[in-house]
């Protein structure tokens, strides 16, 4: 009967410990995600592909808002998310926003909120064809990544 006891206590640490690593977000990982063209980049260089694939998707998604254009209302929104073993993205936030820098003015608050929403749209739907790994197996990832929305000059 001990014997059994000391089994089931054993078994349901080590079922608690392992779903305690399925929790794990990781922020450094030994192989970053891979996202489609960069399957052929050698590990040194894979977050620097990404890096520029992620910029090159959400410049094509990112739409400026006609409400922040008109309010003058632009900045540097930082945006996180998890990016998950299967490489779907979720959790999705802005980590630092603009909105603190147009509080003055109701028109560009709102249409800070606004820009910092389209931040957000333009993550959305991105998917990653392999995902980040420690030790060879696939592992959730937290990525920050910023994105510069302001007017151009003429």
């Amino acid at each position: 009967m001990k014997k059994f006891i000391l089994f089931t206590l054993l078994l349901s640490l080590a079922l608690t410990y392992a779903q305690g690593q399925e929790d794990i977000i990781y922020t450094r990982v030994e192989a970053f995600p891979v996202h489609e063209g960069c399957e052929e980049t050698d590990l040194i260089n894979r977050e620097t592909c990404f890096d520029k694939h992620i910029q090159n998707l959400v410049s094509r998604n990112f739409v400026f808002p006609e409400s922040a254009r008109k309010a003058g209302v632009g900045g540097t929104i930082s945006v996180s998310f998890i990016i998950e073993k299967d490489g779907n993205i979720s959790e999705t936030r802005v980590s630092k926003g603009i909105q603190e820098d147009y509080q003055e003015d109701a028109d560009q608050l709102t249409a800070a909120q606004e820009l910092e929403r389209e931040a957000l749209n333009s993550i959305n739907g991105i998917k990653i064809s392999k995902p980040a790994t420690m030790q060879g197996k696939p592992v959730r990832m937290k990525y920050t990544f910023p994105i510069e929305a302001r007017l151009k000059n003429k």
